[in-house]
């Protein structure tokens, strides 16, 4: 899913239902929906061990420092079930690995393999395997592509994840979010036992981001129903699966401003003022004159015509211009209009569109960011003035 549309929220939720030291928040759970089917769940709730973490903080400029905070990340969850180490069903062995992987100098090799001996630990003291949550696992990615250091990236979490996860019988299930869809992407080469939900699935569709009646009954309960017609055109507009969908980070953000500061200001680009446009800025630059004029046609509210790929990694973005398409749509910066009915022996085409009000304004900042740092400080304004003023209208236009 797109950022801030509530992916850390519900790994969040995730975390206190299963969680097997976390029984004392049962009640978190009292009254909720899932509360009518107890019966059938609650030989889930707080009956597992949970690794839970979050890649976030790896948005760095160099692979030492993204290392740094993914190996913090790790140790954090060590420390966290530090009463079981003296655990007589831990094996000396196992004990002496878990010290590698505390030292402030662990190195990439070690770290790569701690979250299978993590696991691994935890069954033998709680007899159940592991749950594991891992949130944002493609902001490493992100910034390794932007950076420079994606091969030497890919190379570590490929490790990571494939020696805790594929084949690993310590892990009972497990939930990883990110902005684009996991399959394909080189760290989960021989994986065949996961299932991908993206903002094209129909599972989950609803889950992620508001859905209109929720946003209506929001301005609703803090009395300011005249404004959905606002909220709609500026935070709404995605569709996922076949769910009409919010944006729930804006549509929270501007009720307050509106309910606590001033009922009268005008909608403003919240979402699009978080971090995360670095991407669609690195795109902008490498732009060739075909991406250029259709990002204009999306400016001016008209739509463009292309194909999805909806496996597109970071590695393959300047591929081919289908895949740039791709990416700004499964990240919320572009909609799904129309389907182009096709035959039978090719790829689906779609007609695009930028969501709303909102988005909109990022291209337009963007791009005339862009323009004015690198375009027109390298236009001779010298002579422009010449022949305007000396009436050279042939050359002035050109």
């Amino acid at each position: 899913r797109p950022r801030r549309f509530g992916k850390t929220l519900n790994m969040s939720m995730l975390k206190y239902f299963f969680d097997i030291n976390e029984k004392e928040n049962a009640y978190l759970f009292n009254g909720l929906e899932i509360s009518k089917h107890y019966d059938e769940v609650k030989e889930y709730q707080n009956a597992y061990p949970v690794i839970s973490m979050s890649f976030k903080e790896a948005k760095q400029d160099n692979f030492e420092k993204a290392f740094y905070y993914i190996r913090l990340e790790i140790q954090k969850v060590f420390e966290r079930y530090k009463n079981i180490w003296e655990s007589d069903k831990i094996s000396l062995s196992d004990k002496k690995q878990i010290e590698l992987v505390m030292s402030e100098n662990a190195e990439p090799e070690v770290i790569g393999n701690s979250l299978y001996l993590l696991t691994y630990c935890l069954k033998k003291h709680y007899g159940v395997g592991a749950v594991m949550l891992i949130d944002e696992y493609d902001v490493p990615l992100e910034s390794a592509y932007l950076k420079g250091y994606y091969d030497e990236m890919i190379s570590f979490v490929r490790t990571l994840f494939s020696s805790s996860m594929k084949d690993n019988t310590n892990v009972a299930m497990s939930v990883i979010t990110g902005c684009l869809r996991v399959s394909k992407e080189s760290i989960f080469t021989g994986w065949n036992n996961f299932k991908v939900n993206s903002i094209q699935s129909e599972r989950y569709s609803e889950f992620f981001g508001f859905e209109p009646r929720e946003v209506h009954d929001v301005l609703k309960y803090y009395g300011i129903e005249e404004k959905e017609a606002d909220v709609k055109k500026w935070y709404d507009g995605y569709i996922f699966g076949k769910n009409e969908i919010y944006n729930p980070w804006s549509v929270l953000n501007q009720t307050e401003c509106w309910v606590t500061e001033d009922y009268d200001k005008i909608p403003q680009a919240w979402w699009v003022n978080t971090s995360g446009n670095d991407i669609i800025k690195t795109l902008v630059e490498y732009a060739d004159d075909d991406i250029n004029e259709q990002m204009e046609e999306l400016i001016q509210g008209k739509s463009i015509r292309t194909r999805i790929n909806e496996t597109v990694t970071y590695s393959e973005l300047r591929d081919e211009d289908a895949n740039i398409w791709s990416f700004l749509y499964f990240t919320g910066y572009l909609k799904i209009k129309e389907v182009i009915p096709v035959y039978e022996d090719m790829d689906e085409e779609y007609m695009m569109v930028i969501p709303n009000l909102e988005v909109r304004k990022c291209y337009r900042g963007i791009i005339g960011s862009y323009f004015r740092s690198h375009v027109a400080k390298n236009v001779n304004k010298s002579r422009l003035y010449e022949y305007l003023i000396n009436g050279k209208a042939d050359e002035f236009p050109e």
